[in-house]
């Protein structure tokens, strides 16, 4: 596990599209998907217009990628309910995966690091 753990988010990107990815730096992050060439193919073809939701994960590198996975195949209807309903996220790793930590939502943190 990253020493400070991992954020899993949600971007909110052009033509209404969600992308979802984790990282253990979310300004350094946030800022390579926003600059274009060091993002990910889909933010450079959909360029990022905010983060739509985040959270903290305090959990070993492999459960944050089955996480990021997870949140990948929902549909878009329950992404959106994810990212209305935060909290629900670690119900449903608890659910779908197991847990081996612990998940909690923080948008406002993340907003006021990376602004």
């Amino acid at each position: 596990m990253s020493e400070n753990g991992y954020y899993i988010y949600i971007l909110r990107c052009e033509s209404d599209r969600l992308y979802t990815g984790y990282t253990d730096d979310m300004r350094k992050r946030f800022k390579a998907h926003c600059g274009g060439a060091a993002g990910a193919k889909f933010t450079r073809s959909f360029r990022p217009l905010g983060i739509a939701q985040c959270w903290h994960a305090r959990v070993e590198k492999g459960t944050v990628l089955k996480i990021e996975l997870l949140i990948k195949k929902l549909n878009r209807q329950k992404k959106d309910e994810l990212i209305k309903a935060p909290a629900c996220l670690e119900e449903l790793v608890a659910a779908s995966i197991g847990l081996d930590g612990t998940i909690r939502p923080c948008l406002d943190e993340v907003l006021a690091l990376c602004t």
